[in-house]
């Protein structure tokens, strides 16, 4: 329980109250973790809307993508230790990055690209703002070269610093910084960036990849 109960209200649950009215999601569960205390839990919508069952503290999820949160947790462990900045780009360590171009229409030939008008920073990494995408989602070309260069979403034969340097081959989806896009996250994407960018900074593999250095410096265990 929090200092004061259960606190349903606030911000986070009237921004959650309105994505369920509008049909964005279905439901949603929130909370929030400080000092070894829940200082907020916000429940909202439904959890199954044929029946009408609401969503509840102890709902069960379906989720994916969890190399996401673990790779950028690592990363801002080390931002807090001041290893980098966010603006700083990741072509200082990963050099591949260091002249992408860009499709001028996600669906139009890789040929027909332009120079990205600046580096892709590790804050366009961290919020899915680098140009980079899933080739699978798209219908043009850059499908089929994402495919051809990588190999699978979720398994690829392809050694992680073959991979990196493919994906820097490929031009962005958009230019750096300016639009979201659900991005690649397979274990190459986080072995390569996160041991070549994150990086060169000696601390990422023991942190993000290693299961003690998950335990010891994420968990406290």
């Amino acid at each position: 329980m929090t200092k004061d109960g259960m606190n349903e209200s606030g911000p986070i649950a009237a921004a959650l109250d309105a994505l369920v009215i509008a049909g964005a999601l279905a439901g949603a569960a929130t909370i929030v973790w400080r000092d070894g205390e829940i200082v907020q839990r916000v429940c909202v919508g439904s959890r199954d809307k044929e029946l009408g069952l609401p969503i509840a503290h102890d709902s069960l999820f379906r989720i994916a993508s969890m190399t996401k949160p673990v790779t950028s947790t690592a990363a801002l462990m080390l931002l807090e230790e001041g290893r980098f900045a966010l603006t700083d780009p990741i072509a200082r360590w990963a050099p591949e990055f260091r002249n992408m171009r860009v499709l001028r229409s996600p669906a139009g030939p890789l040929g027909a690209t332009d120079p990205a008008d600046r580096l892709i920073t590790f804050e366009d990494l961290l919020t899915h703002r680098a140009g980079l995408t899933y080739g699978a989602i798209h219908q043009g070309p850059i499908a089929k070269a994402y495919a051809d260069a990588l190999g699978g979403d979720i398994d690829s034969d392809v050694a992680p610093d073959d991979w990196i340097r493919r994906l820097a081959a490929l031009p962005l989806i958009d230019q750096p910084g300016a639009t979201f896009r659900n991005m690649v996250e397979r274990d190459q994407f986080n072995q390569g960036i996160g041991f070549g960018v994150y990086g060169a900074i000696t601390e990422f593999q023991a942190l993000a990849a290693e299961p003690r250095g998950i335990e010891t410096r994420m968990t406290g265990a």
